[in-house]
């Protein structure tokens, strides 16, 4: 890592243990990389942070850089060579996912659990935010060497399925409203509505919710582009009677 390298170099000069920072500037005329160690030095060594900047850069020997600036008030920015950055290309082809990983987890499992939206309608704009977001970080602890498993927690055994049931009978309970709602209502009442005991509020928000799932919320997920590792659904959970196990348990 670039960063490390140039905190590694800086530390050869400066005796000083002190917590500086080596970042990126917005401004690419700042260089590649910028360092704010000789403001940081100033009280210590009652010295001007320029001047300080100035010594630190007449000893960093390295042909990793282009050039090495000094900026008020004292900012030490690195110009890295583009000789480099292009061999960097054929690292990059070599490792291709490999590249720029590294083993902070050190195989360590991590679950990341998002999204998880209730069964009784399709995702909705806050869902489409924070879809993205829990990819990408299971993305970057994957990246850094932890065993990551993405997961979508549904949650098909609560009061909402039955609310969901009453939503799509259109009955006096019903709450859940829209299109979707309409369209359930017909395509459960064609599959042969109360002969096959659709008016069980409970069996019908199950049908529903699975339709919903399979047909909508998965659907926009791989819109999205998330591949979920595991979709654990909640009436696994009850039918395998693993709530009553852990309640003995304890």
């Amino acid at each position: 890592m670039l960063k490390n390298e140039i905190k590694k170099l800086v530390n050869q000069v400066v005796k000083e243990k002190i917590d500086f920072i080596v970042e990126i500037p917005e401004n690419k005329d700042y260089g590649d990389y910028s360092t704010n160690i000789a403001m940081l030095l100033a009280p210590k060594l009652e010295k001007a942070p320029m001047d300080i900047a100035q010594d630190i850069k007449a000893e960093i020997k390295n042909s990793l850089f282009e050039k090495i600036e000094i900026v008020q008030p004292g900012f030490i920015n690195f110009f890295i060579k583009s000789e480099f950055l292009q061999k960097q290309i054929k690292e990059i082809l070599k490792k291709e996912d490999r590249f720029g990983g590294v083993d902070i987890g050190k195989g360590k499992k991590v679950q990341v659990e998002f999204v998880s939206a209730n069964p009784t309608g399709p995702l909705t704009i806050g869902n489409a935010r924070g879809g993205p977001i829990g990819d990408v970080l299971a993305n970057v602890l994957t990246k850094a060497g932890y065993k990551t498993e993405k997961e979508y927690y549904v949650n098909d055994a609560g009061r909402q399925i039955e609310i969901l049931g009453h939503s799509v009978l259109k009955n006096k309970e019903a709450k859940y409203k829209g299109k979707y709602i309409d369209e359930l209502n017909k395509r459960i009442s064609a599959q042969g509505g109360p002969a096959l005991g659709w008016k069980n509020p409970r069996k019908v928000g199950e049908k529903a919710a699975k339709i919903i799932i399979e047909e909508s919320i998965k659907k926009t997920t791989d819109n999205l582009g998330i591949k979920y590792d595991n979709w654990f659904f909640e009436s696994e959970f009850h039918k395998e009677k693993k709530i009553e196990k852990i309640i003995t348990f304890l």
